[in-house]
């Protein structure tokens, strides 16, 4: 009889545990990013109210990665896609990604934000950028505005959590201030210093905090004398 009972609450906990991820993993409960910084920002805000999708795993390059079916399966599910501007990926597989649902509303979080760019042309009432510096989500200052921007769109996917997503917002625009502050105070004594870096990942941090950014790497290319 004993064995009977656990049996059944053995299957009970696997059946809830089904329930809740079919519940989770249906269409228009994923959201994907590129990158994974990008993922921290919008479970800051939604929690676990939806599956959040990386396309670029951590440690692999970019320029160089190749979408998994499993990937392009969860893209076909996501409501959204919030891409972070500037990086080459975005641009190459962006046909493919909108094949792969094209009724996913892609968001680009680079959009109204004081990006550093090589050159920067006035056409009009609008400035056209390139060689933008993609490394945005380094800056405590334009994650506050992508958060922003992050909140405004989830809101609509899922308007009756706004109230709980404003909430969340605010409170990880307060734990961004509060880094800021901190960063910024350690940082003073070293104002208009250099820094030396490899790849130059750092040009928005180092404008935020008044340093000189150095760097021997650029565009992947192999170093030179």
């Amino acid at each position: 009889m004993k064995k009977i009972i656990l049996l059944l609450a053995i299957a009970a906990i696997f059946g809830a545990c089904s329930s809740k991820k079919t519940q989770n993993e249906e269409p228009g409960k994923f959201i994907t990013v590129s990158i994974l910084p990008q993922k921290t920002f919008v479970k800051k805000i939604v929690g676990d109210d939806f599956v959040v999708n990386v396309l670029i795993p951590p440690g692999t390059s970019p320029a160089a990665y190749t979408l998994l079916p499993s990937q392009m399966e969860e893209i076909s599910k996501s409501a959204i896609w919030f891409r972070i501007g500037y990086i080459g990926f975005e641009h190459s597989w962006q046909d493919k990604i909108a094949q792969a649902n094209s009724k996913m509303k892609v968001v680009d979080l680079s959009e109204g934000l004081d990006l550093i760019a090589q050159v920067k042309e006035q056409h009009g009432d609008h400035f056209h950028l390139s060689g933008v510096d993609p490394h945005i989500w380094l800056s405590p200052v334009l994650v506050k505005e992508m958060a922003k921007r992050i909140l405004d769109e989830v809101s609509k996917l899922n308007p009756e959590q706004s109230v709980k997503y404003k909430t969340n917002y605010l409170e990880f625009v307060k734990e961004i201030d509060q880094l800021n502050i901190e960063i910024a105070n350690k940082l003073k004594p070293f104002e208009g210093r250099k820094i030396v870096v490899f790849h130059p990942s750092l040009s928005y941090f180092a404008r935020d905090y008044g340093l000189l950014q150095y760097f021997f790497e650029s565009g992947g290319k192999e170093l030179t004398p």
